[in-house]
């Protein structure tokens, strides 16, 4: 890896392709923002990079260039969509109609302290599946990069060790408070005038590089302890 002052925070711009493959992440972040309808077509070769960056930081590599090979690019972003959404979407969908429930629930009726106690409990139950579901998905991620094998990321024989170990914890930790300060910040930016989604779609990319990269960083960690 090219050496950098700034640490993990110049991990974006520390690889062969220097701030190349940032930039790129950037176009696609700023494009899915200004085309909401069409977001998914830009998140699929950016979801395809951000995997990259996990499985190059598991492996202590620099961040890799980004299009090398467009094709391996768009396959890897698909495989990473169907993982999140493996992943994610059932409990999420849960969540949904919990918080849902749970808000109708208590403004359309008064409910005695035990049903109360009992709704939330079971909001909380919710979410906290979800927390899990996305706490697993960097270490699916970095399985099926390193397999190949898009059936690996769901083995909870590979992902078990990693997603176990107190390296990755931490990281995982590190890298969902920083992204969450950064896009919580990134929201904020959208209320500058004509300017907004452009700072906030570079905000978004610099964050998800970098907690990619700390994620990657914890599964490497996994491995090696």
């Amino acid at each position: 890896m090219r050496p950098t002052r700034f640490g993990t925070f110049g991990y974006p711009f520390a690889g062969d392709g220097r701030e190349r493959p940032f930039v790129a992440c950037w176009i696609l972040a700023m494009a899915a923002f200004l085309v909401p309808p069409l977001a998914v077509v830009p998140l699929v070769p950016l979801l395809g990079y951000l995997t990259s960056v996990i499985a190059a930081s598991a492996s202590g590599e620099a961040a890799p260039r980004f299009g090398a090979d467009l094709r391996a690019l768009l396959g890897r972003g698909l495989a990473t969509l169907f993982v999140v959404l493996g992943y994610l979407l059932g409990p999420a969908l849960v969540l949904l109609v919990t918080v849902y429930g749970a808000v109708t629930r208590v403004q359309g009726s008064q409910l005695a302290s035990g049903e109360r106690l009992l709704l939330y409990a079971g909001s909380t139950a919710v979410l906290v599946l979800f927390l899990v579901a996305a706490f697993l998905v960097p270490a699916a991620l970095a399985v099926a990069a390193e397999t190949g094998r898009l059936r690996a990321a769901f083995s909870l024989d590979r992902v078990r060790p990693l997603a176990g170990h107190a390296a990755y914890f931490s990281r995982w930790m590190a890298g969902a408070v920083a992204l969450v300060t950064i896009v919580s910040i990134a929201s904020v930016s959208l209320q500058i005038r004509r300017a907004g989604p452009i700072v906030a779609s570079l905000l978004v990319a610099y964050g998800a590089v970098l907690t990619c990269h700390v994620w990657g960083h914890g599964v490497r960690l996994a491995r090696q302890r």
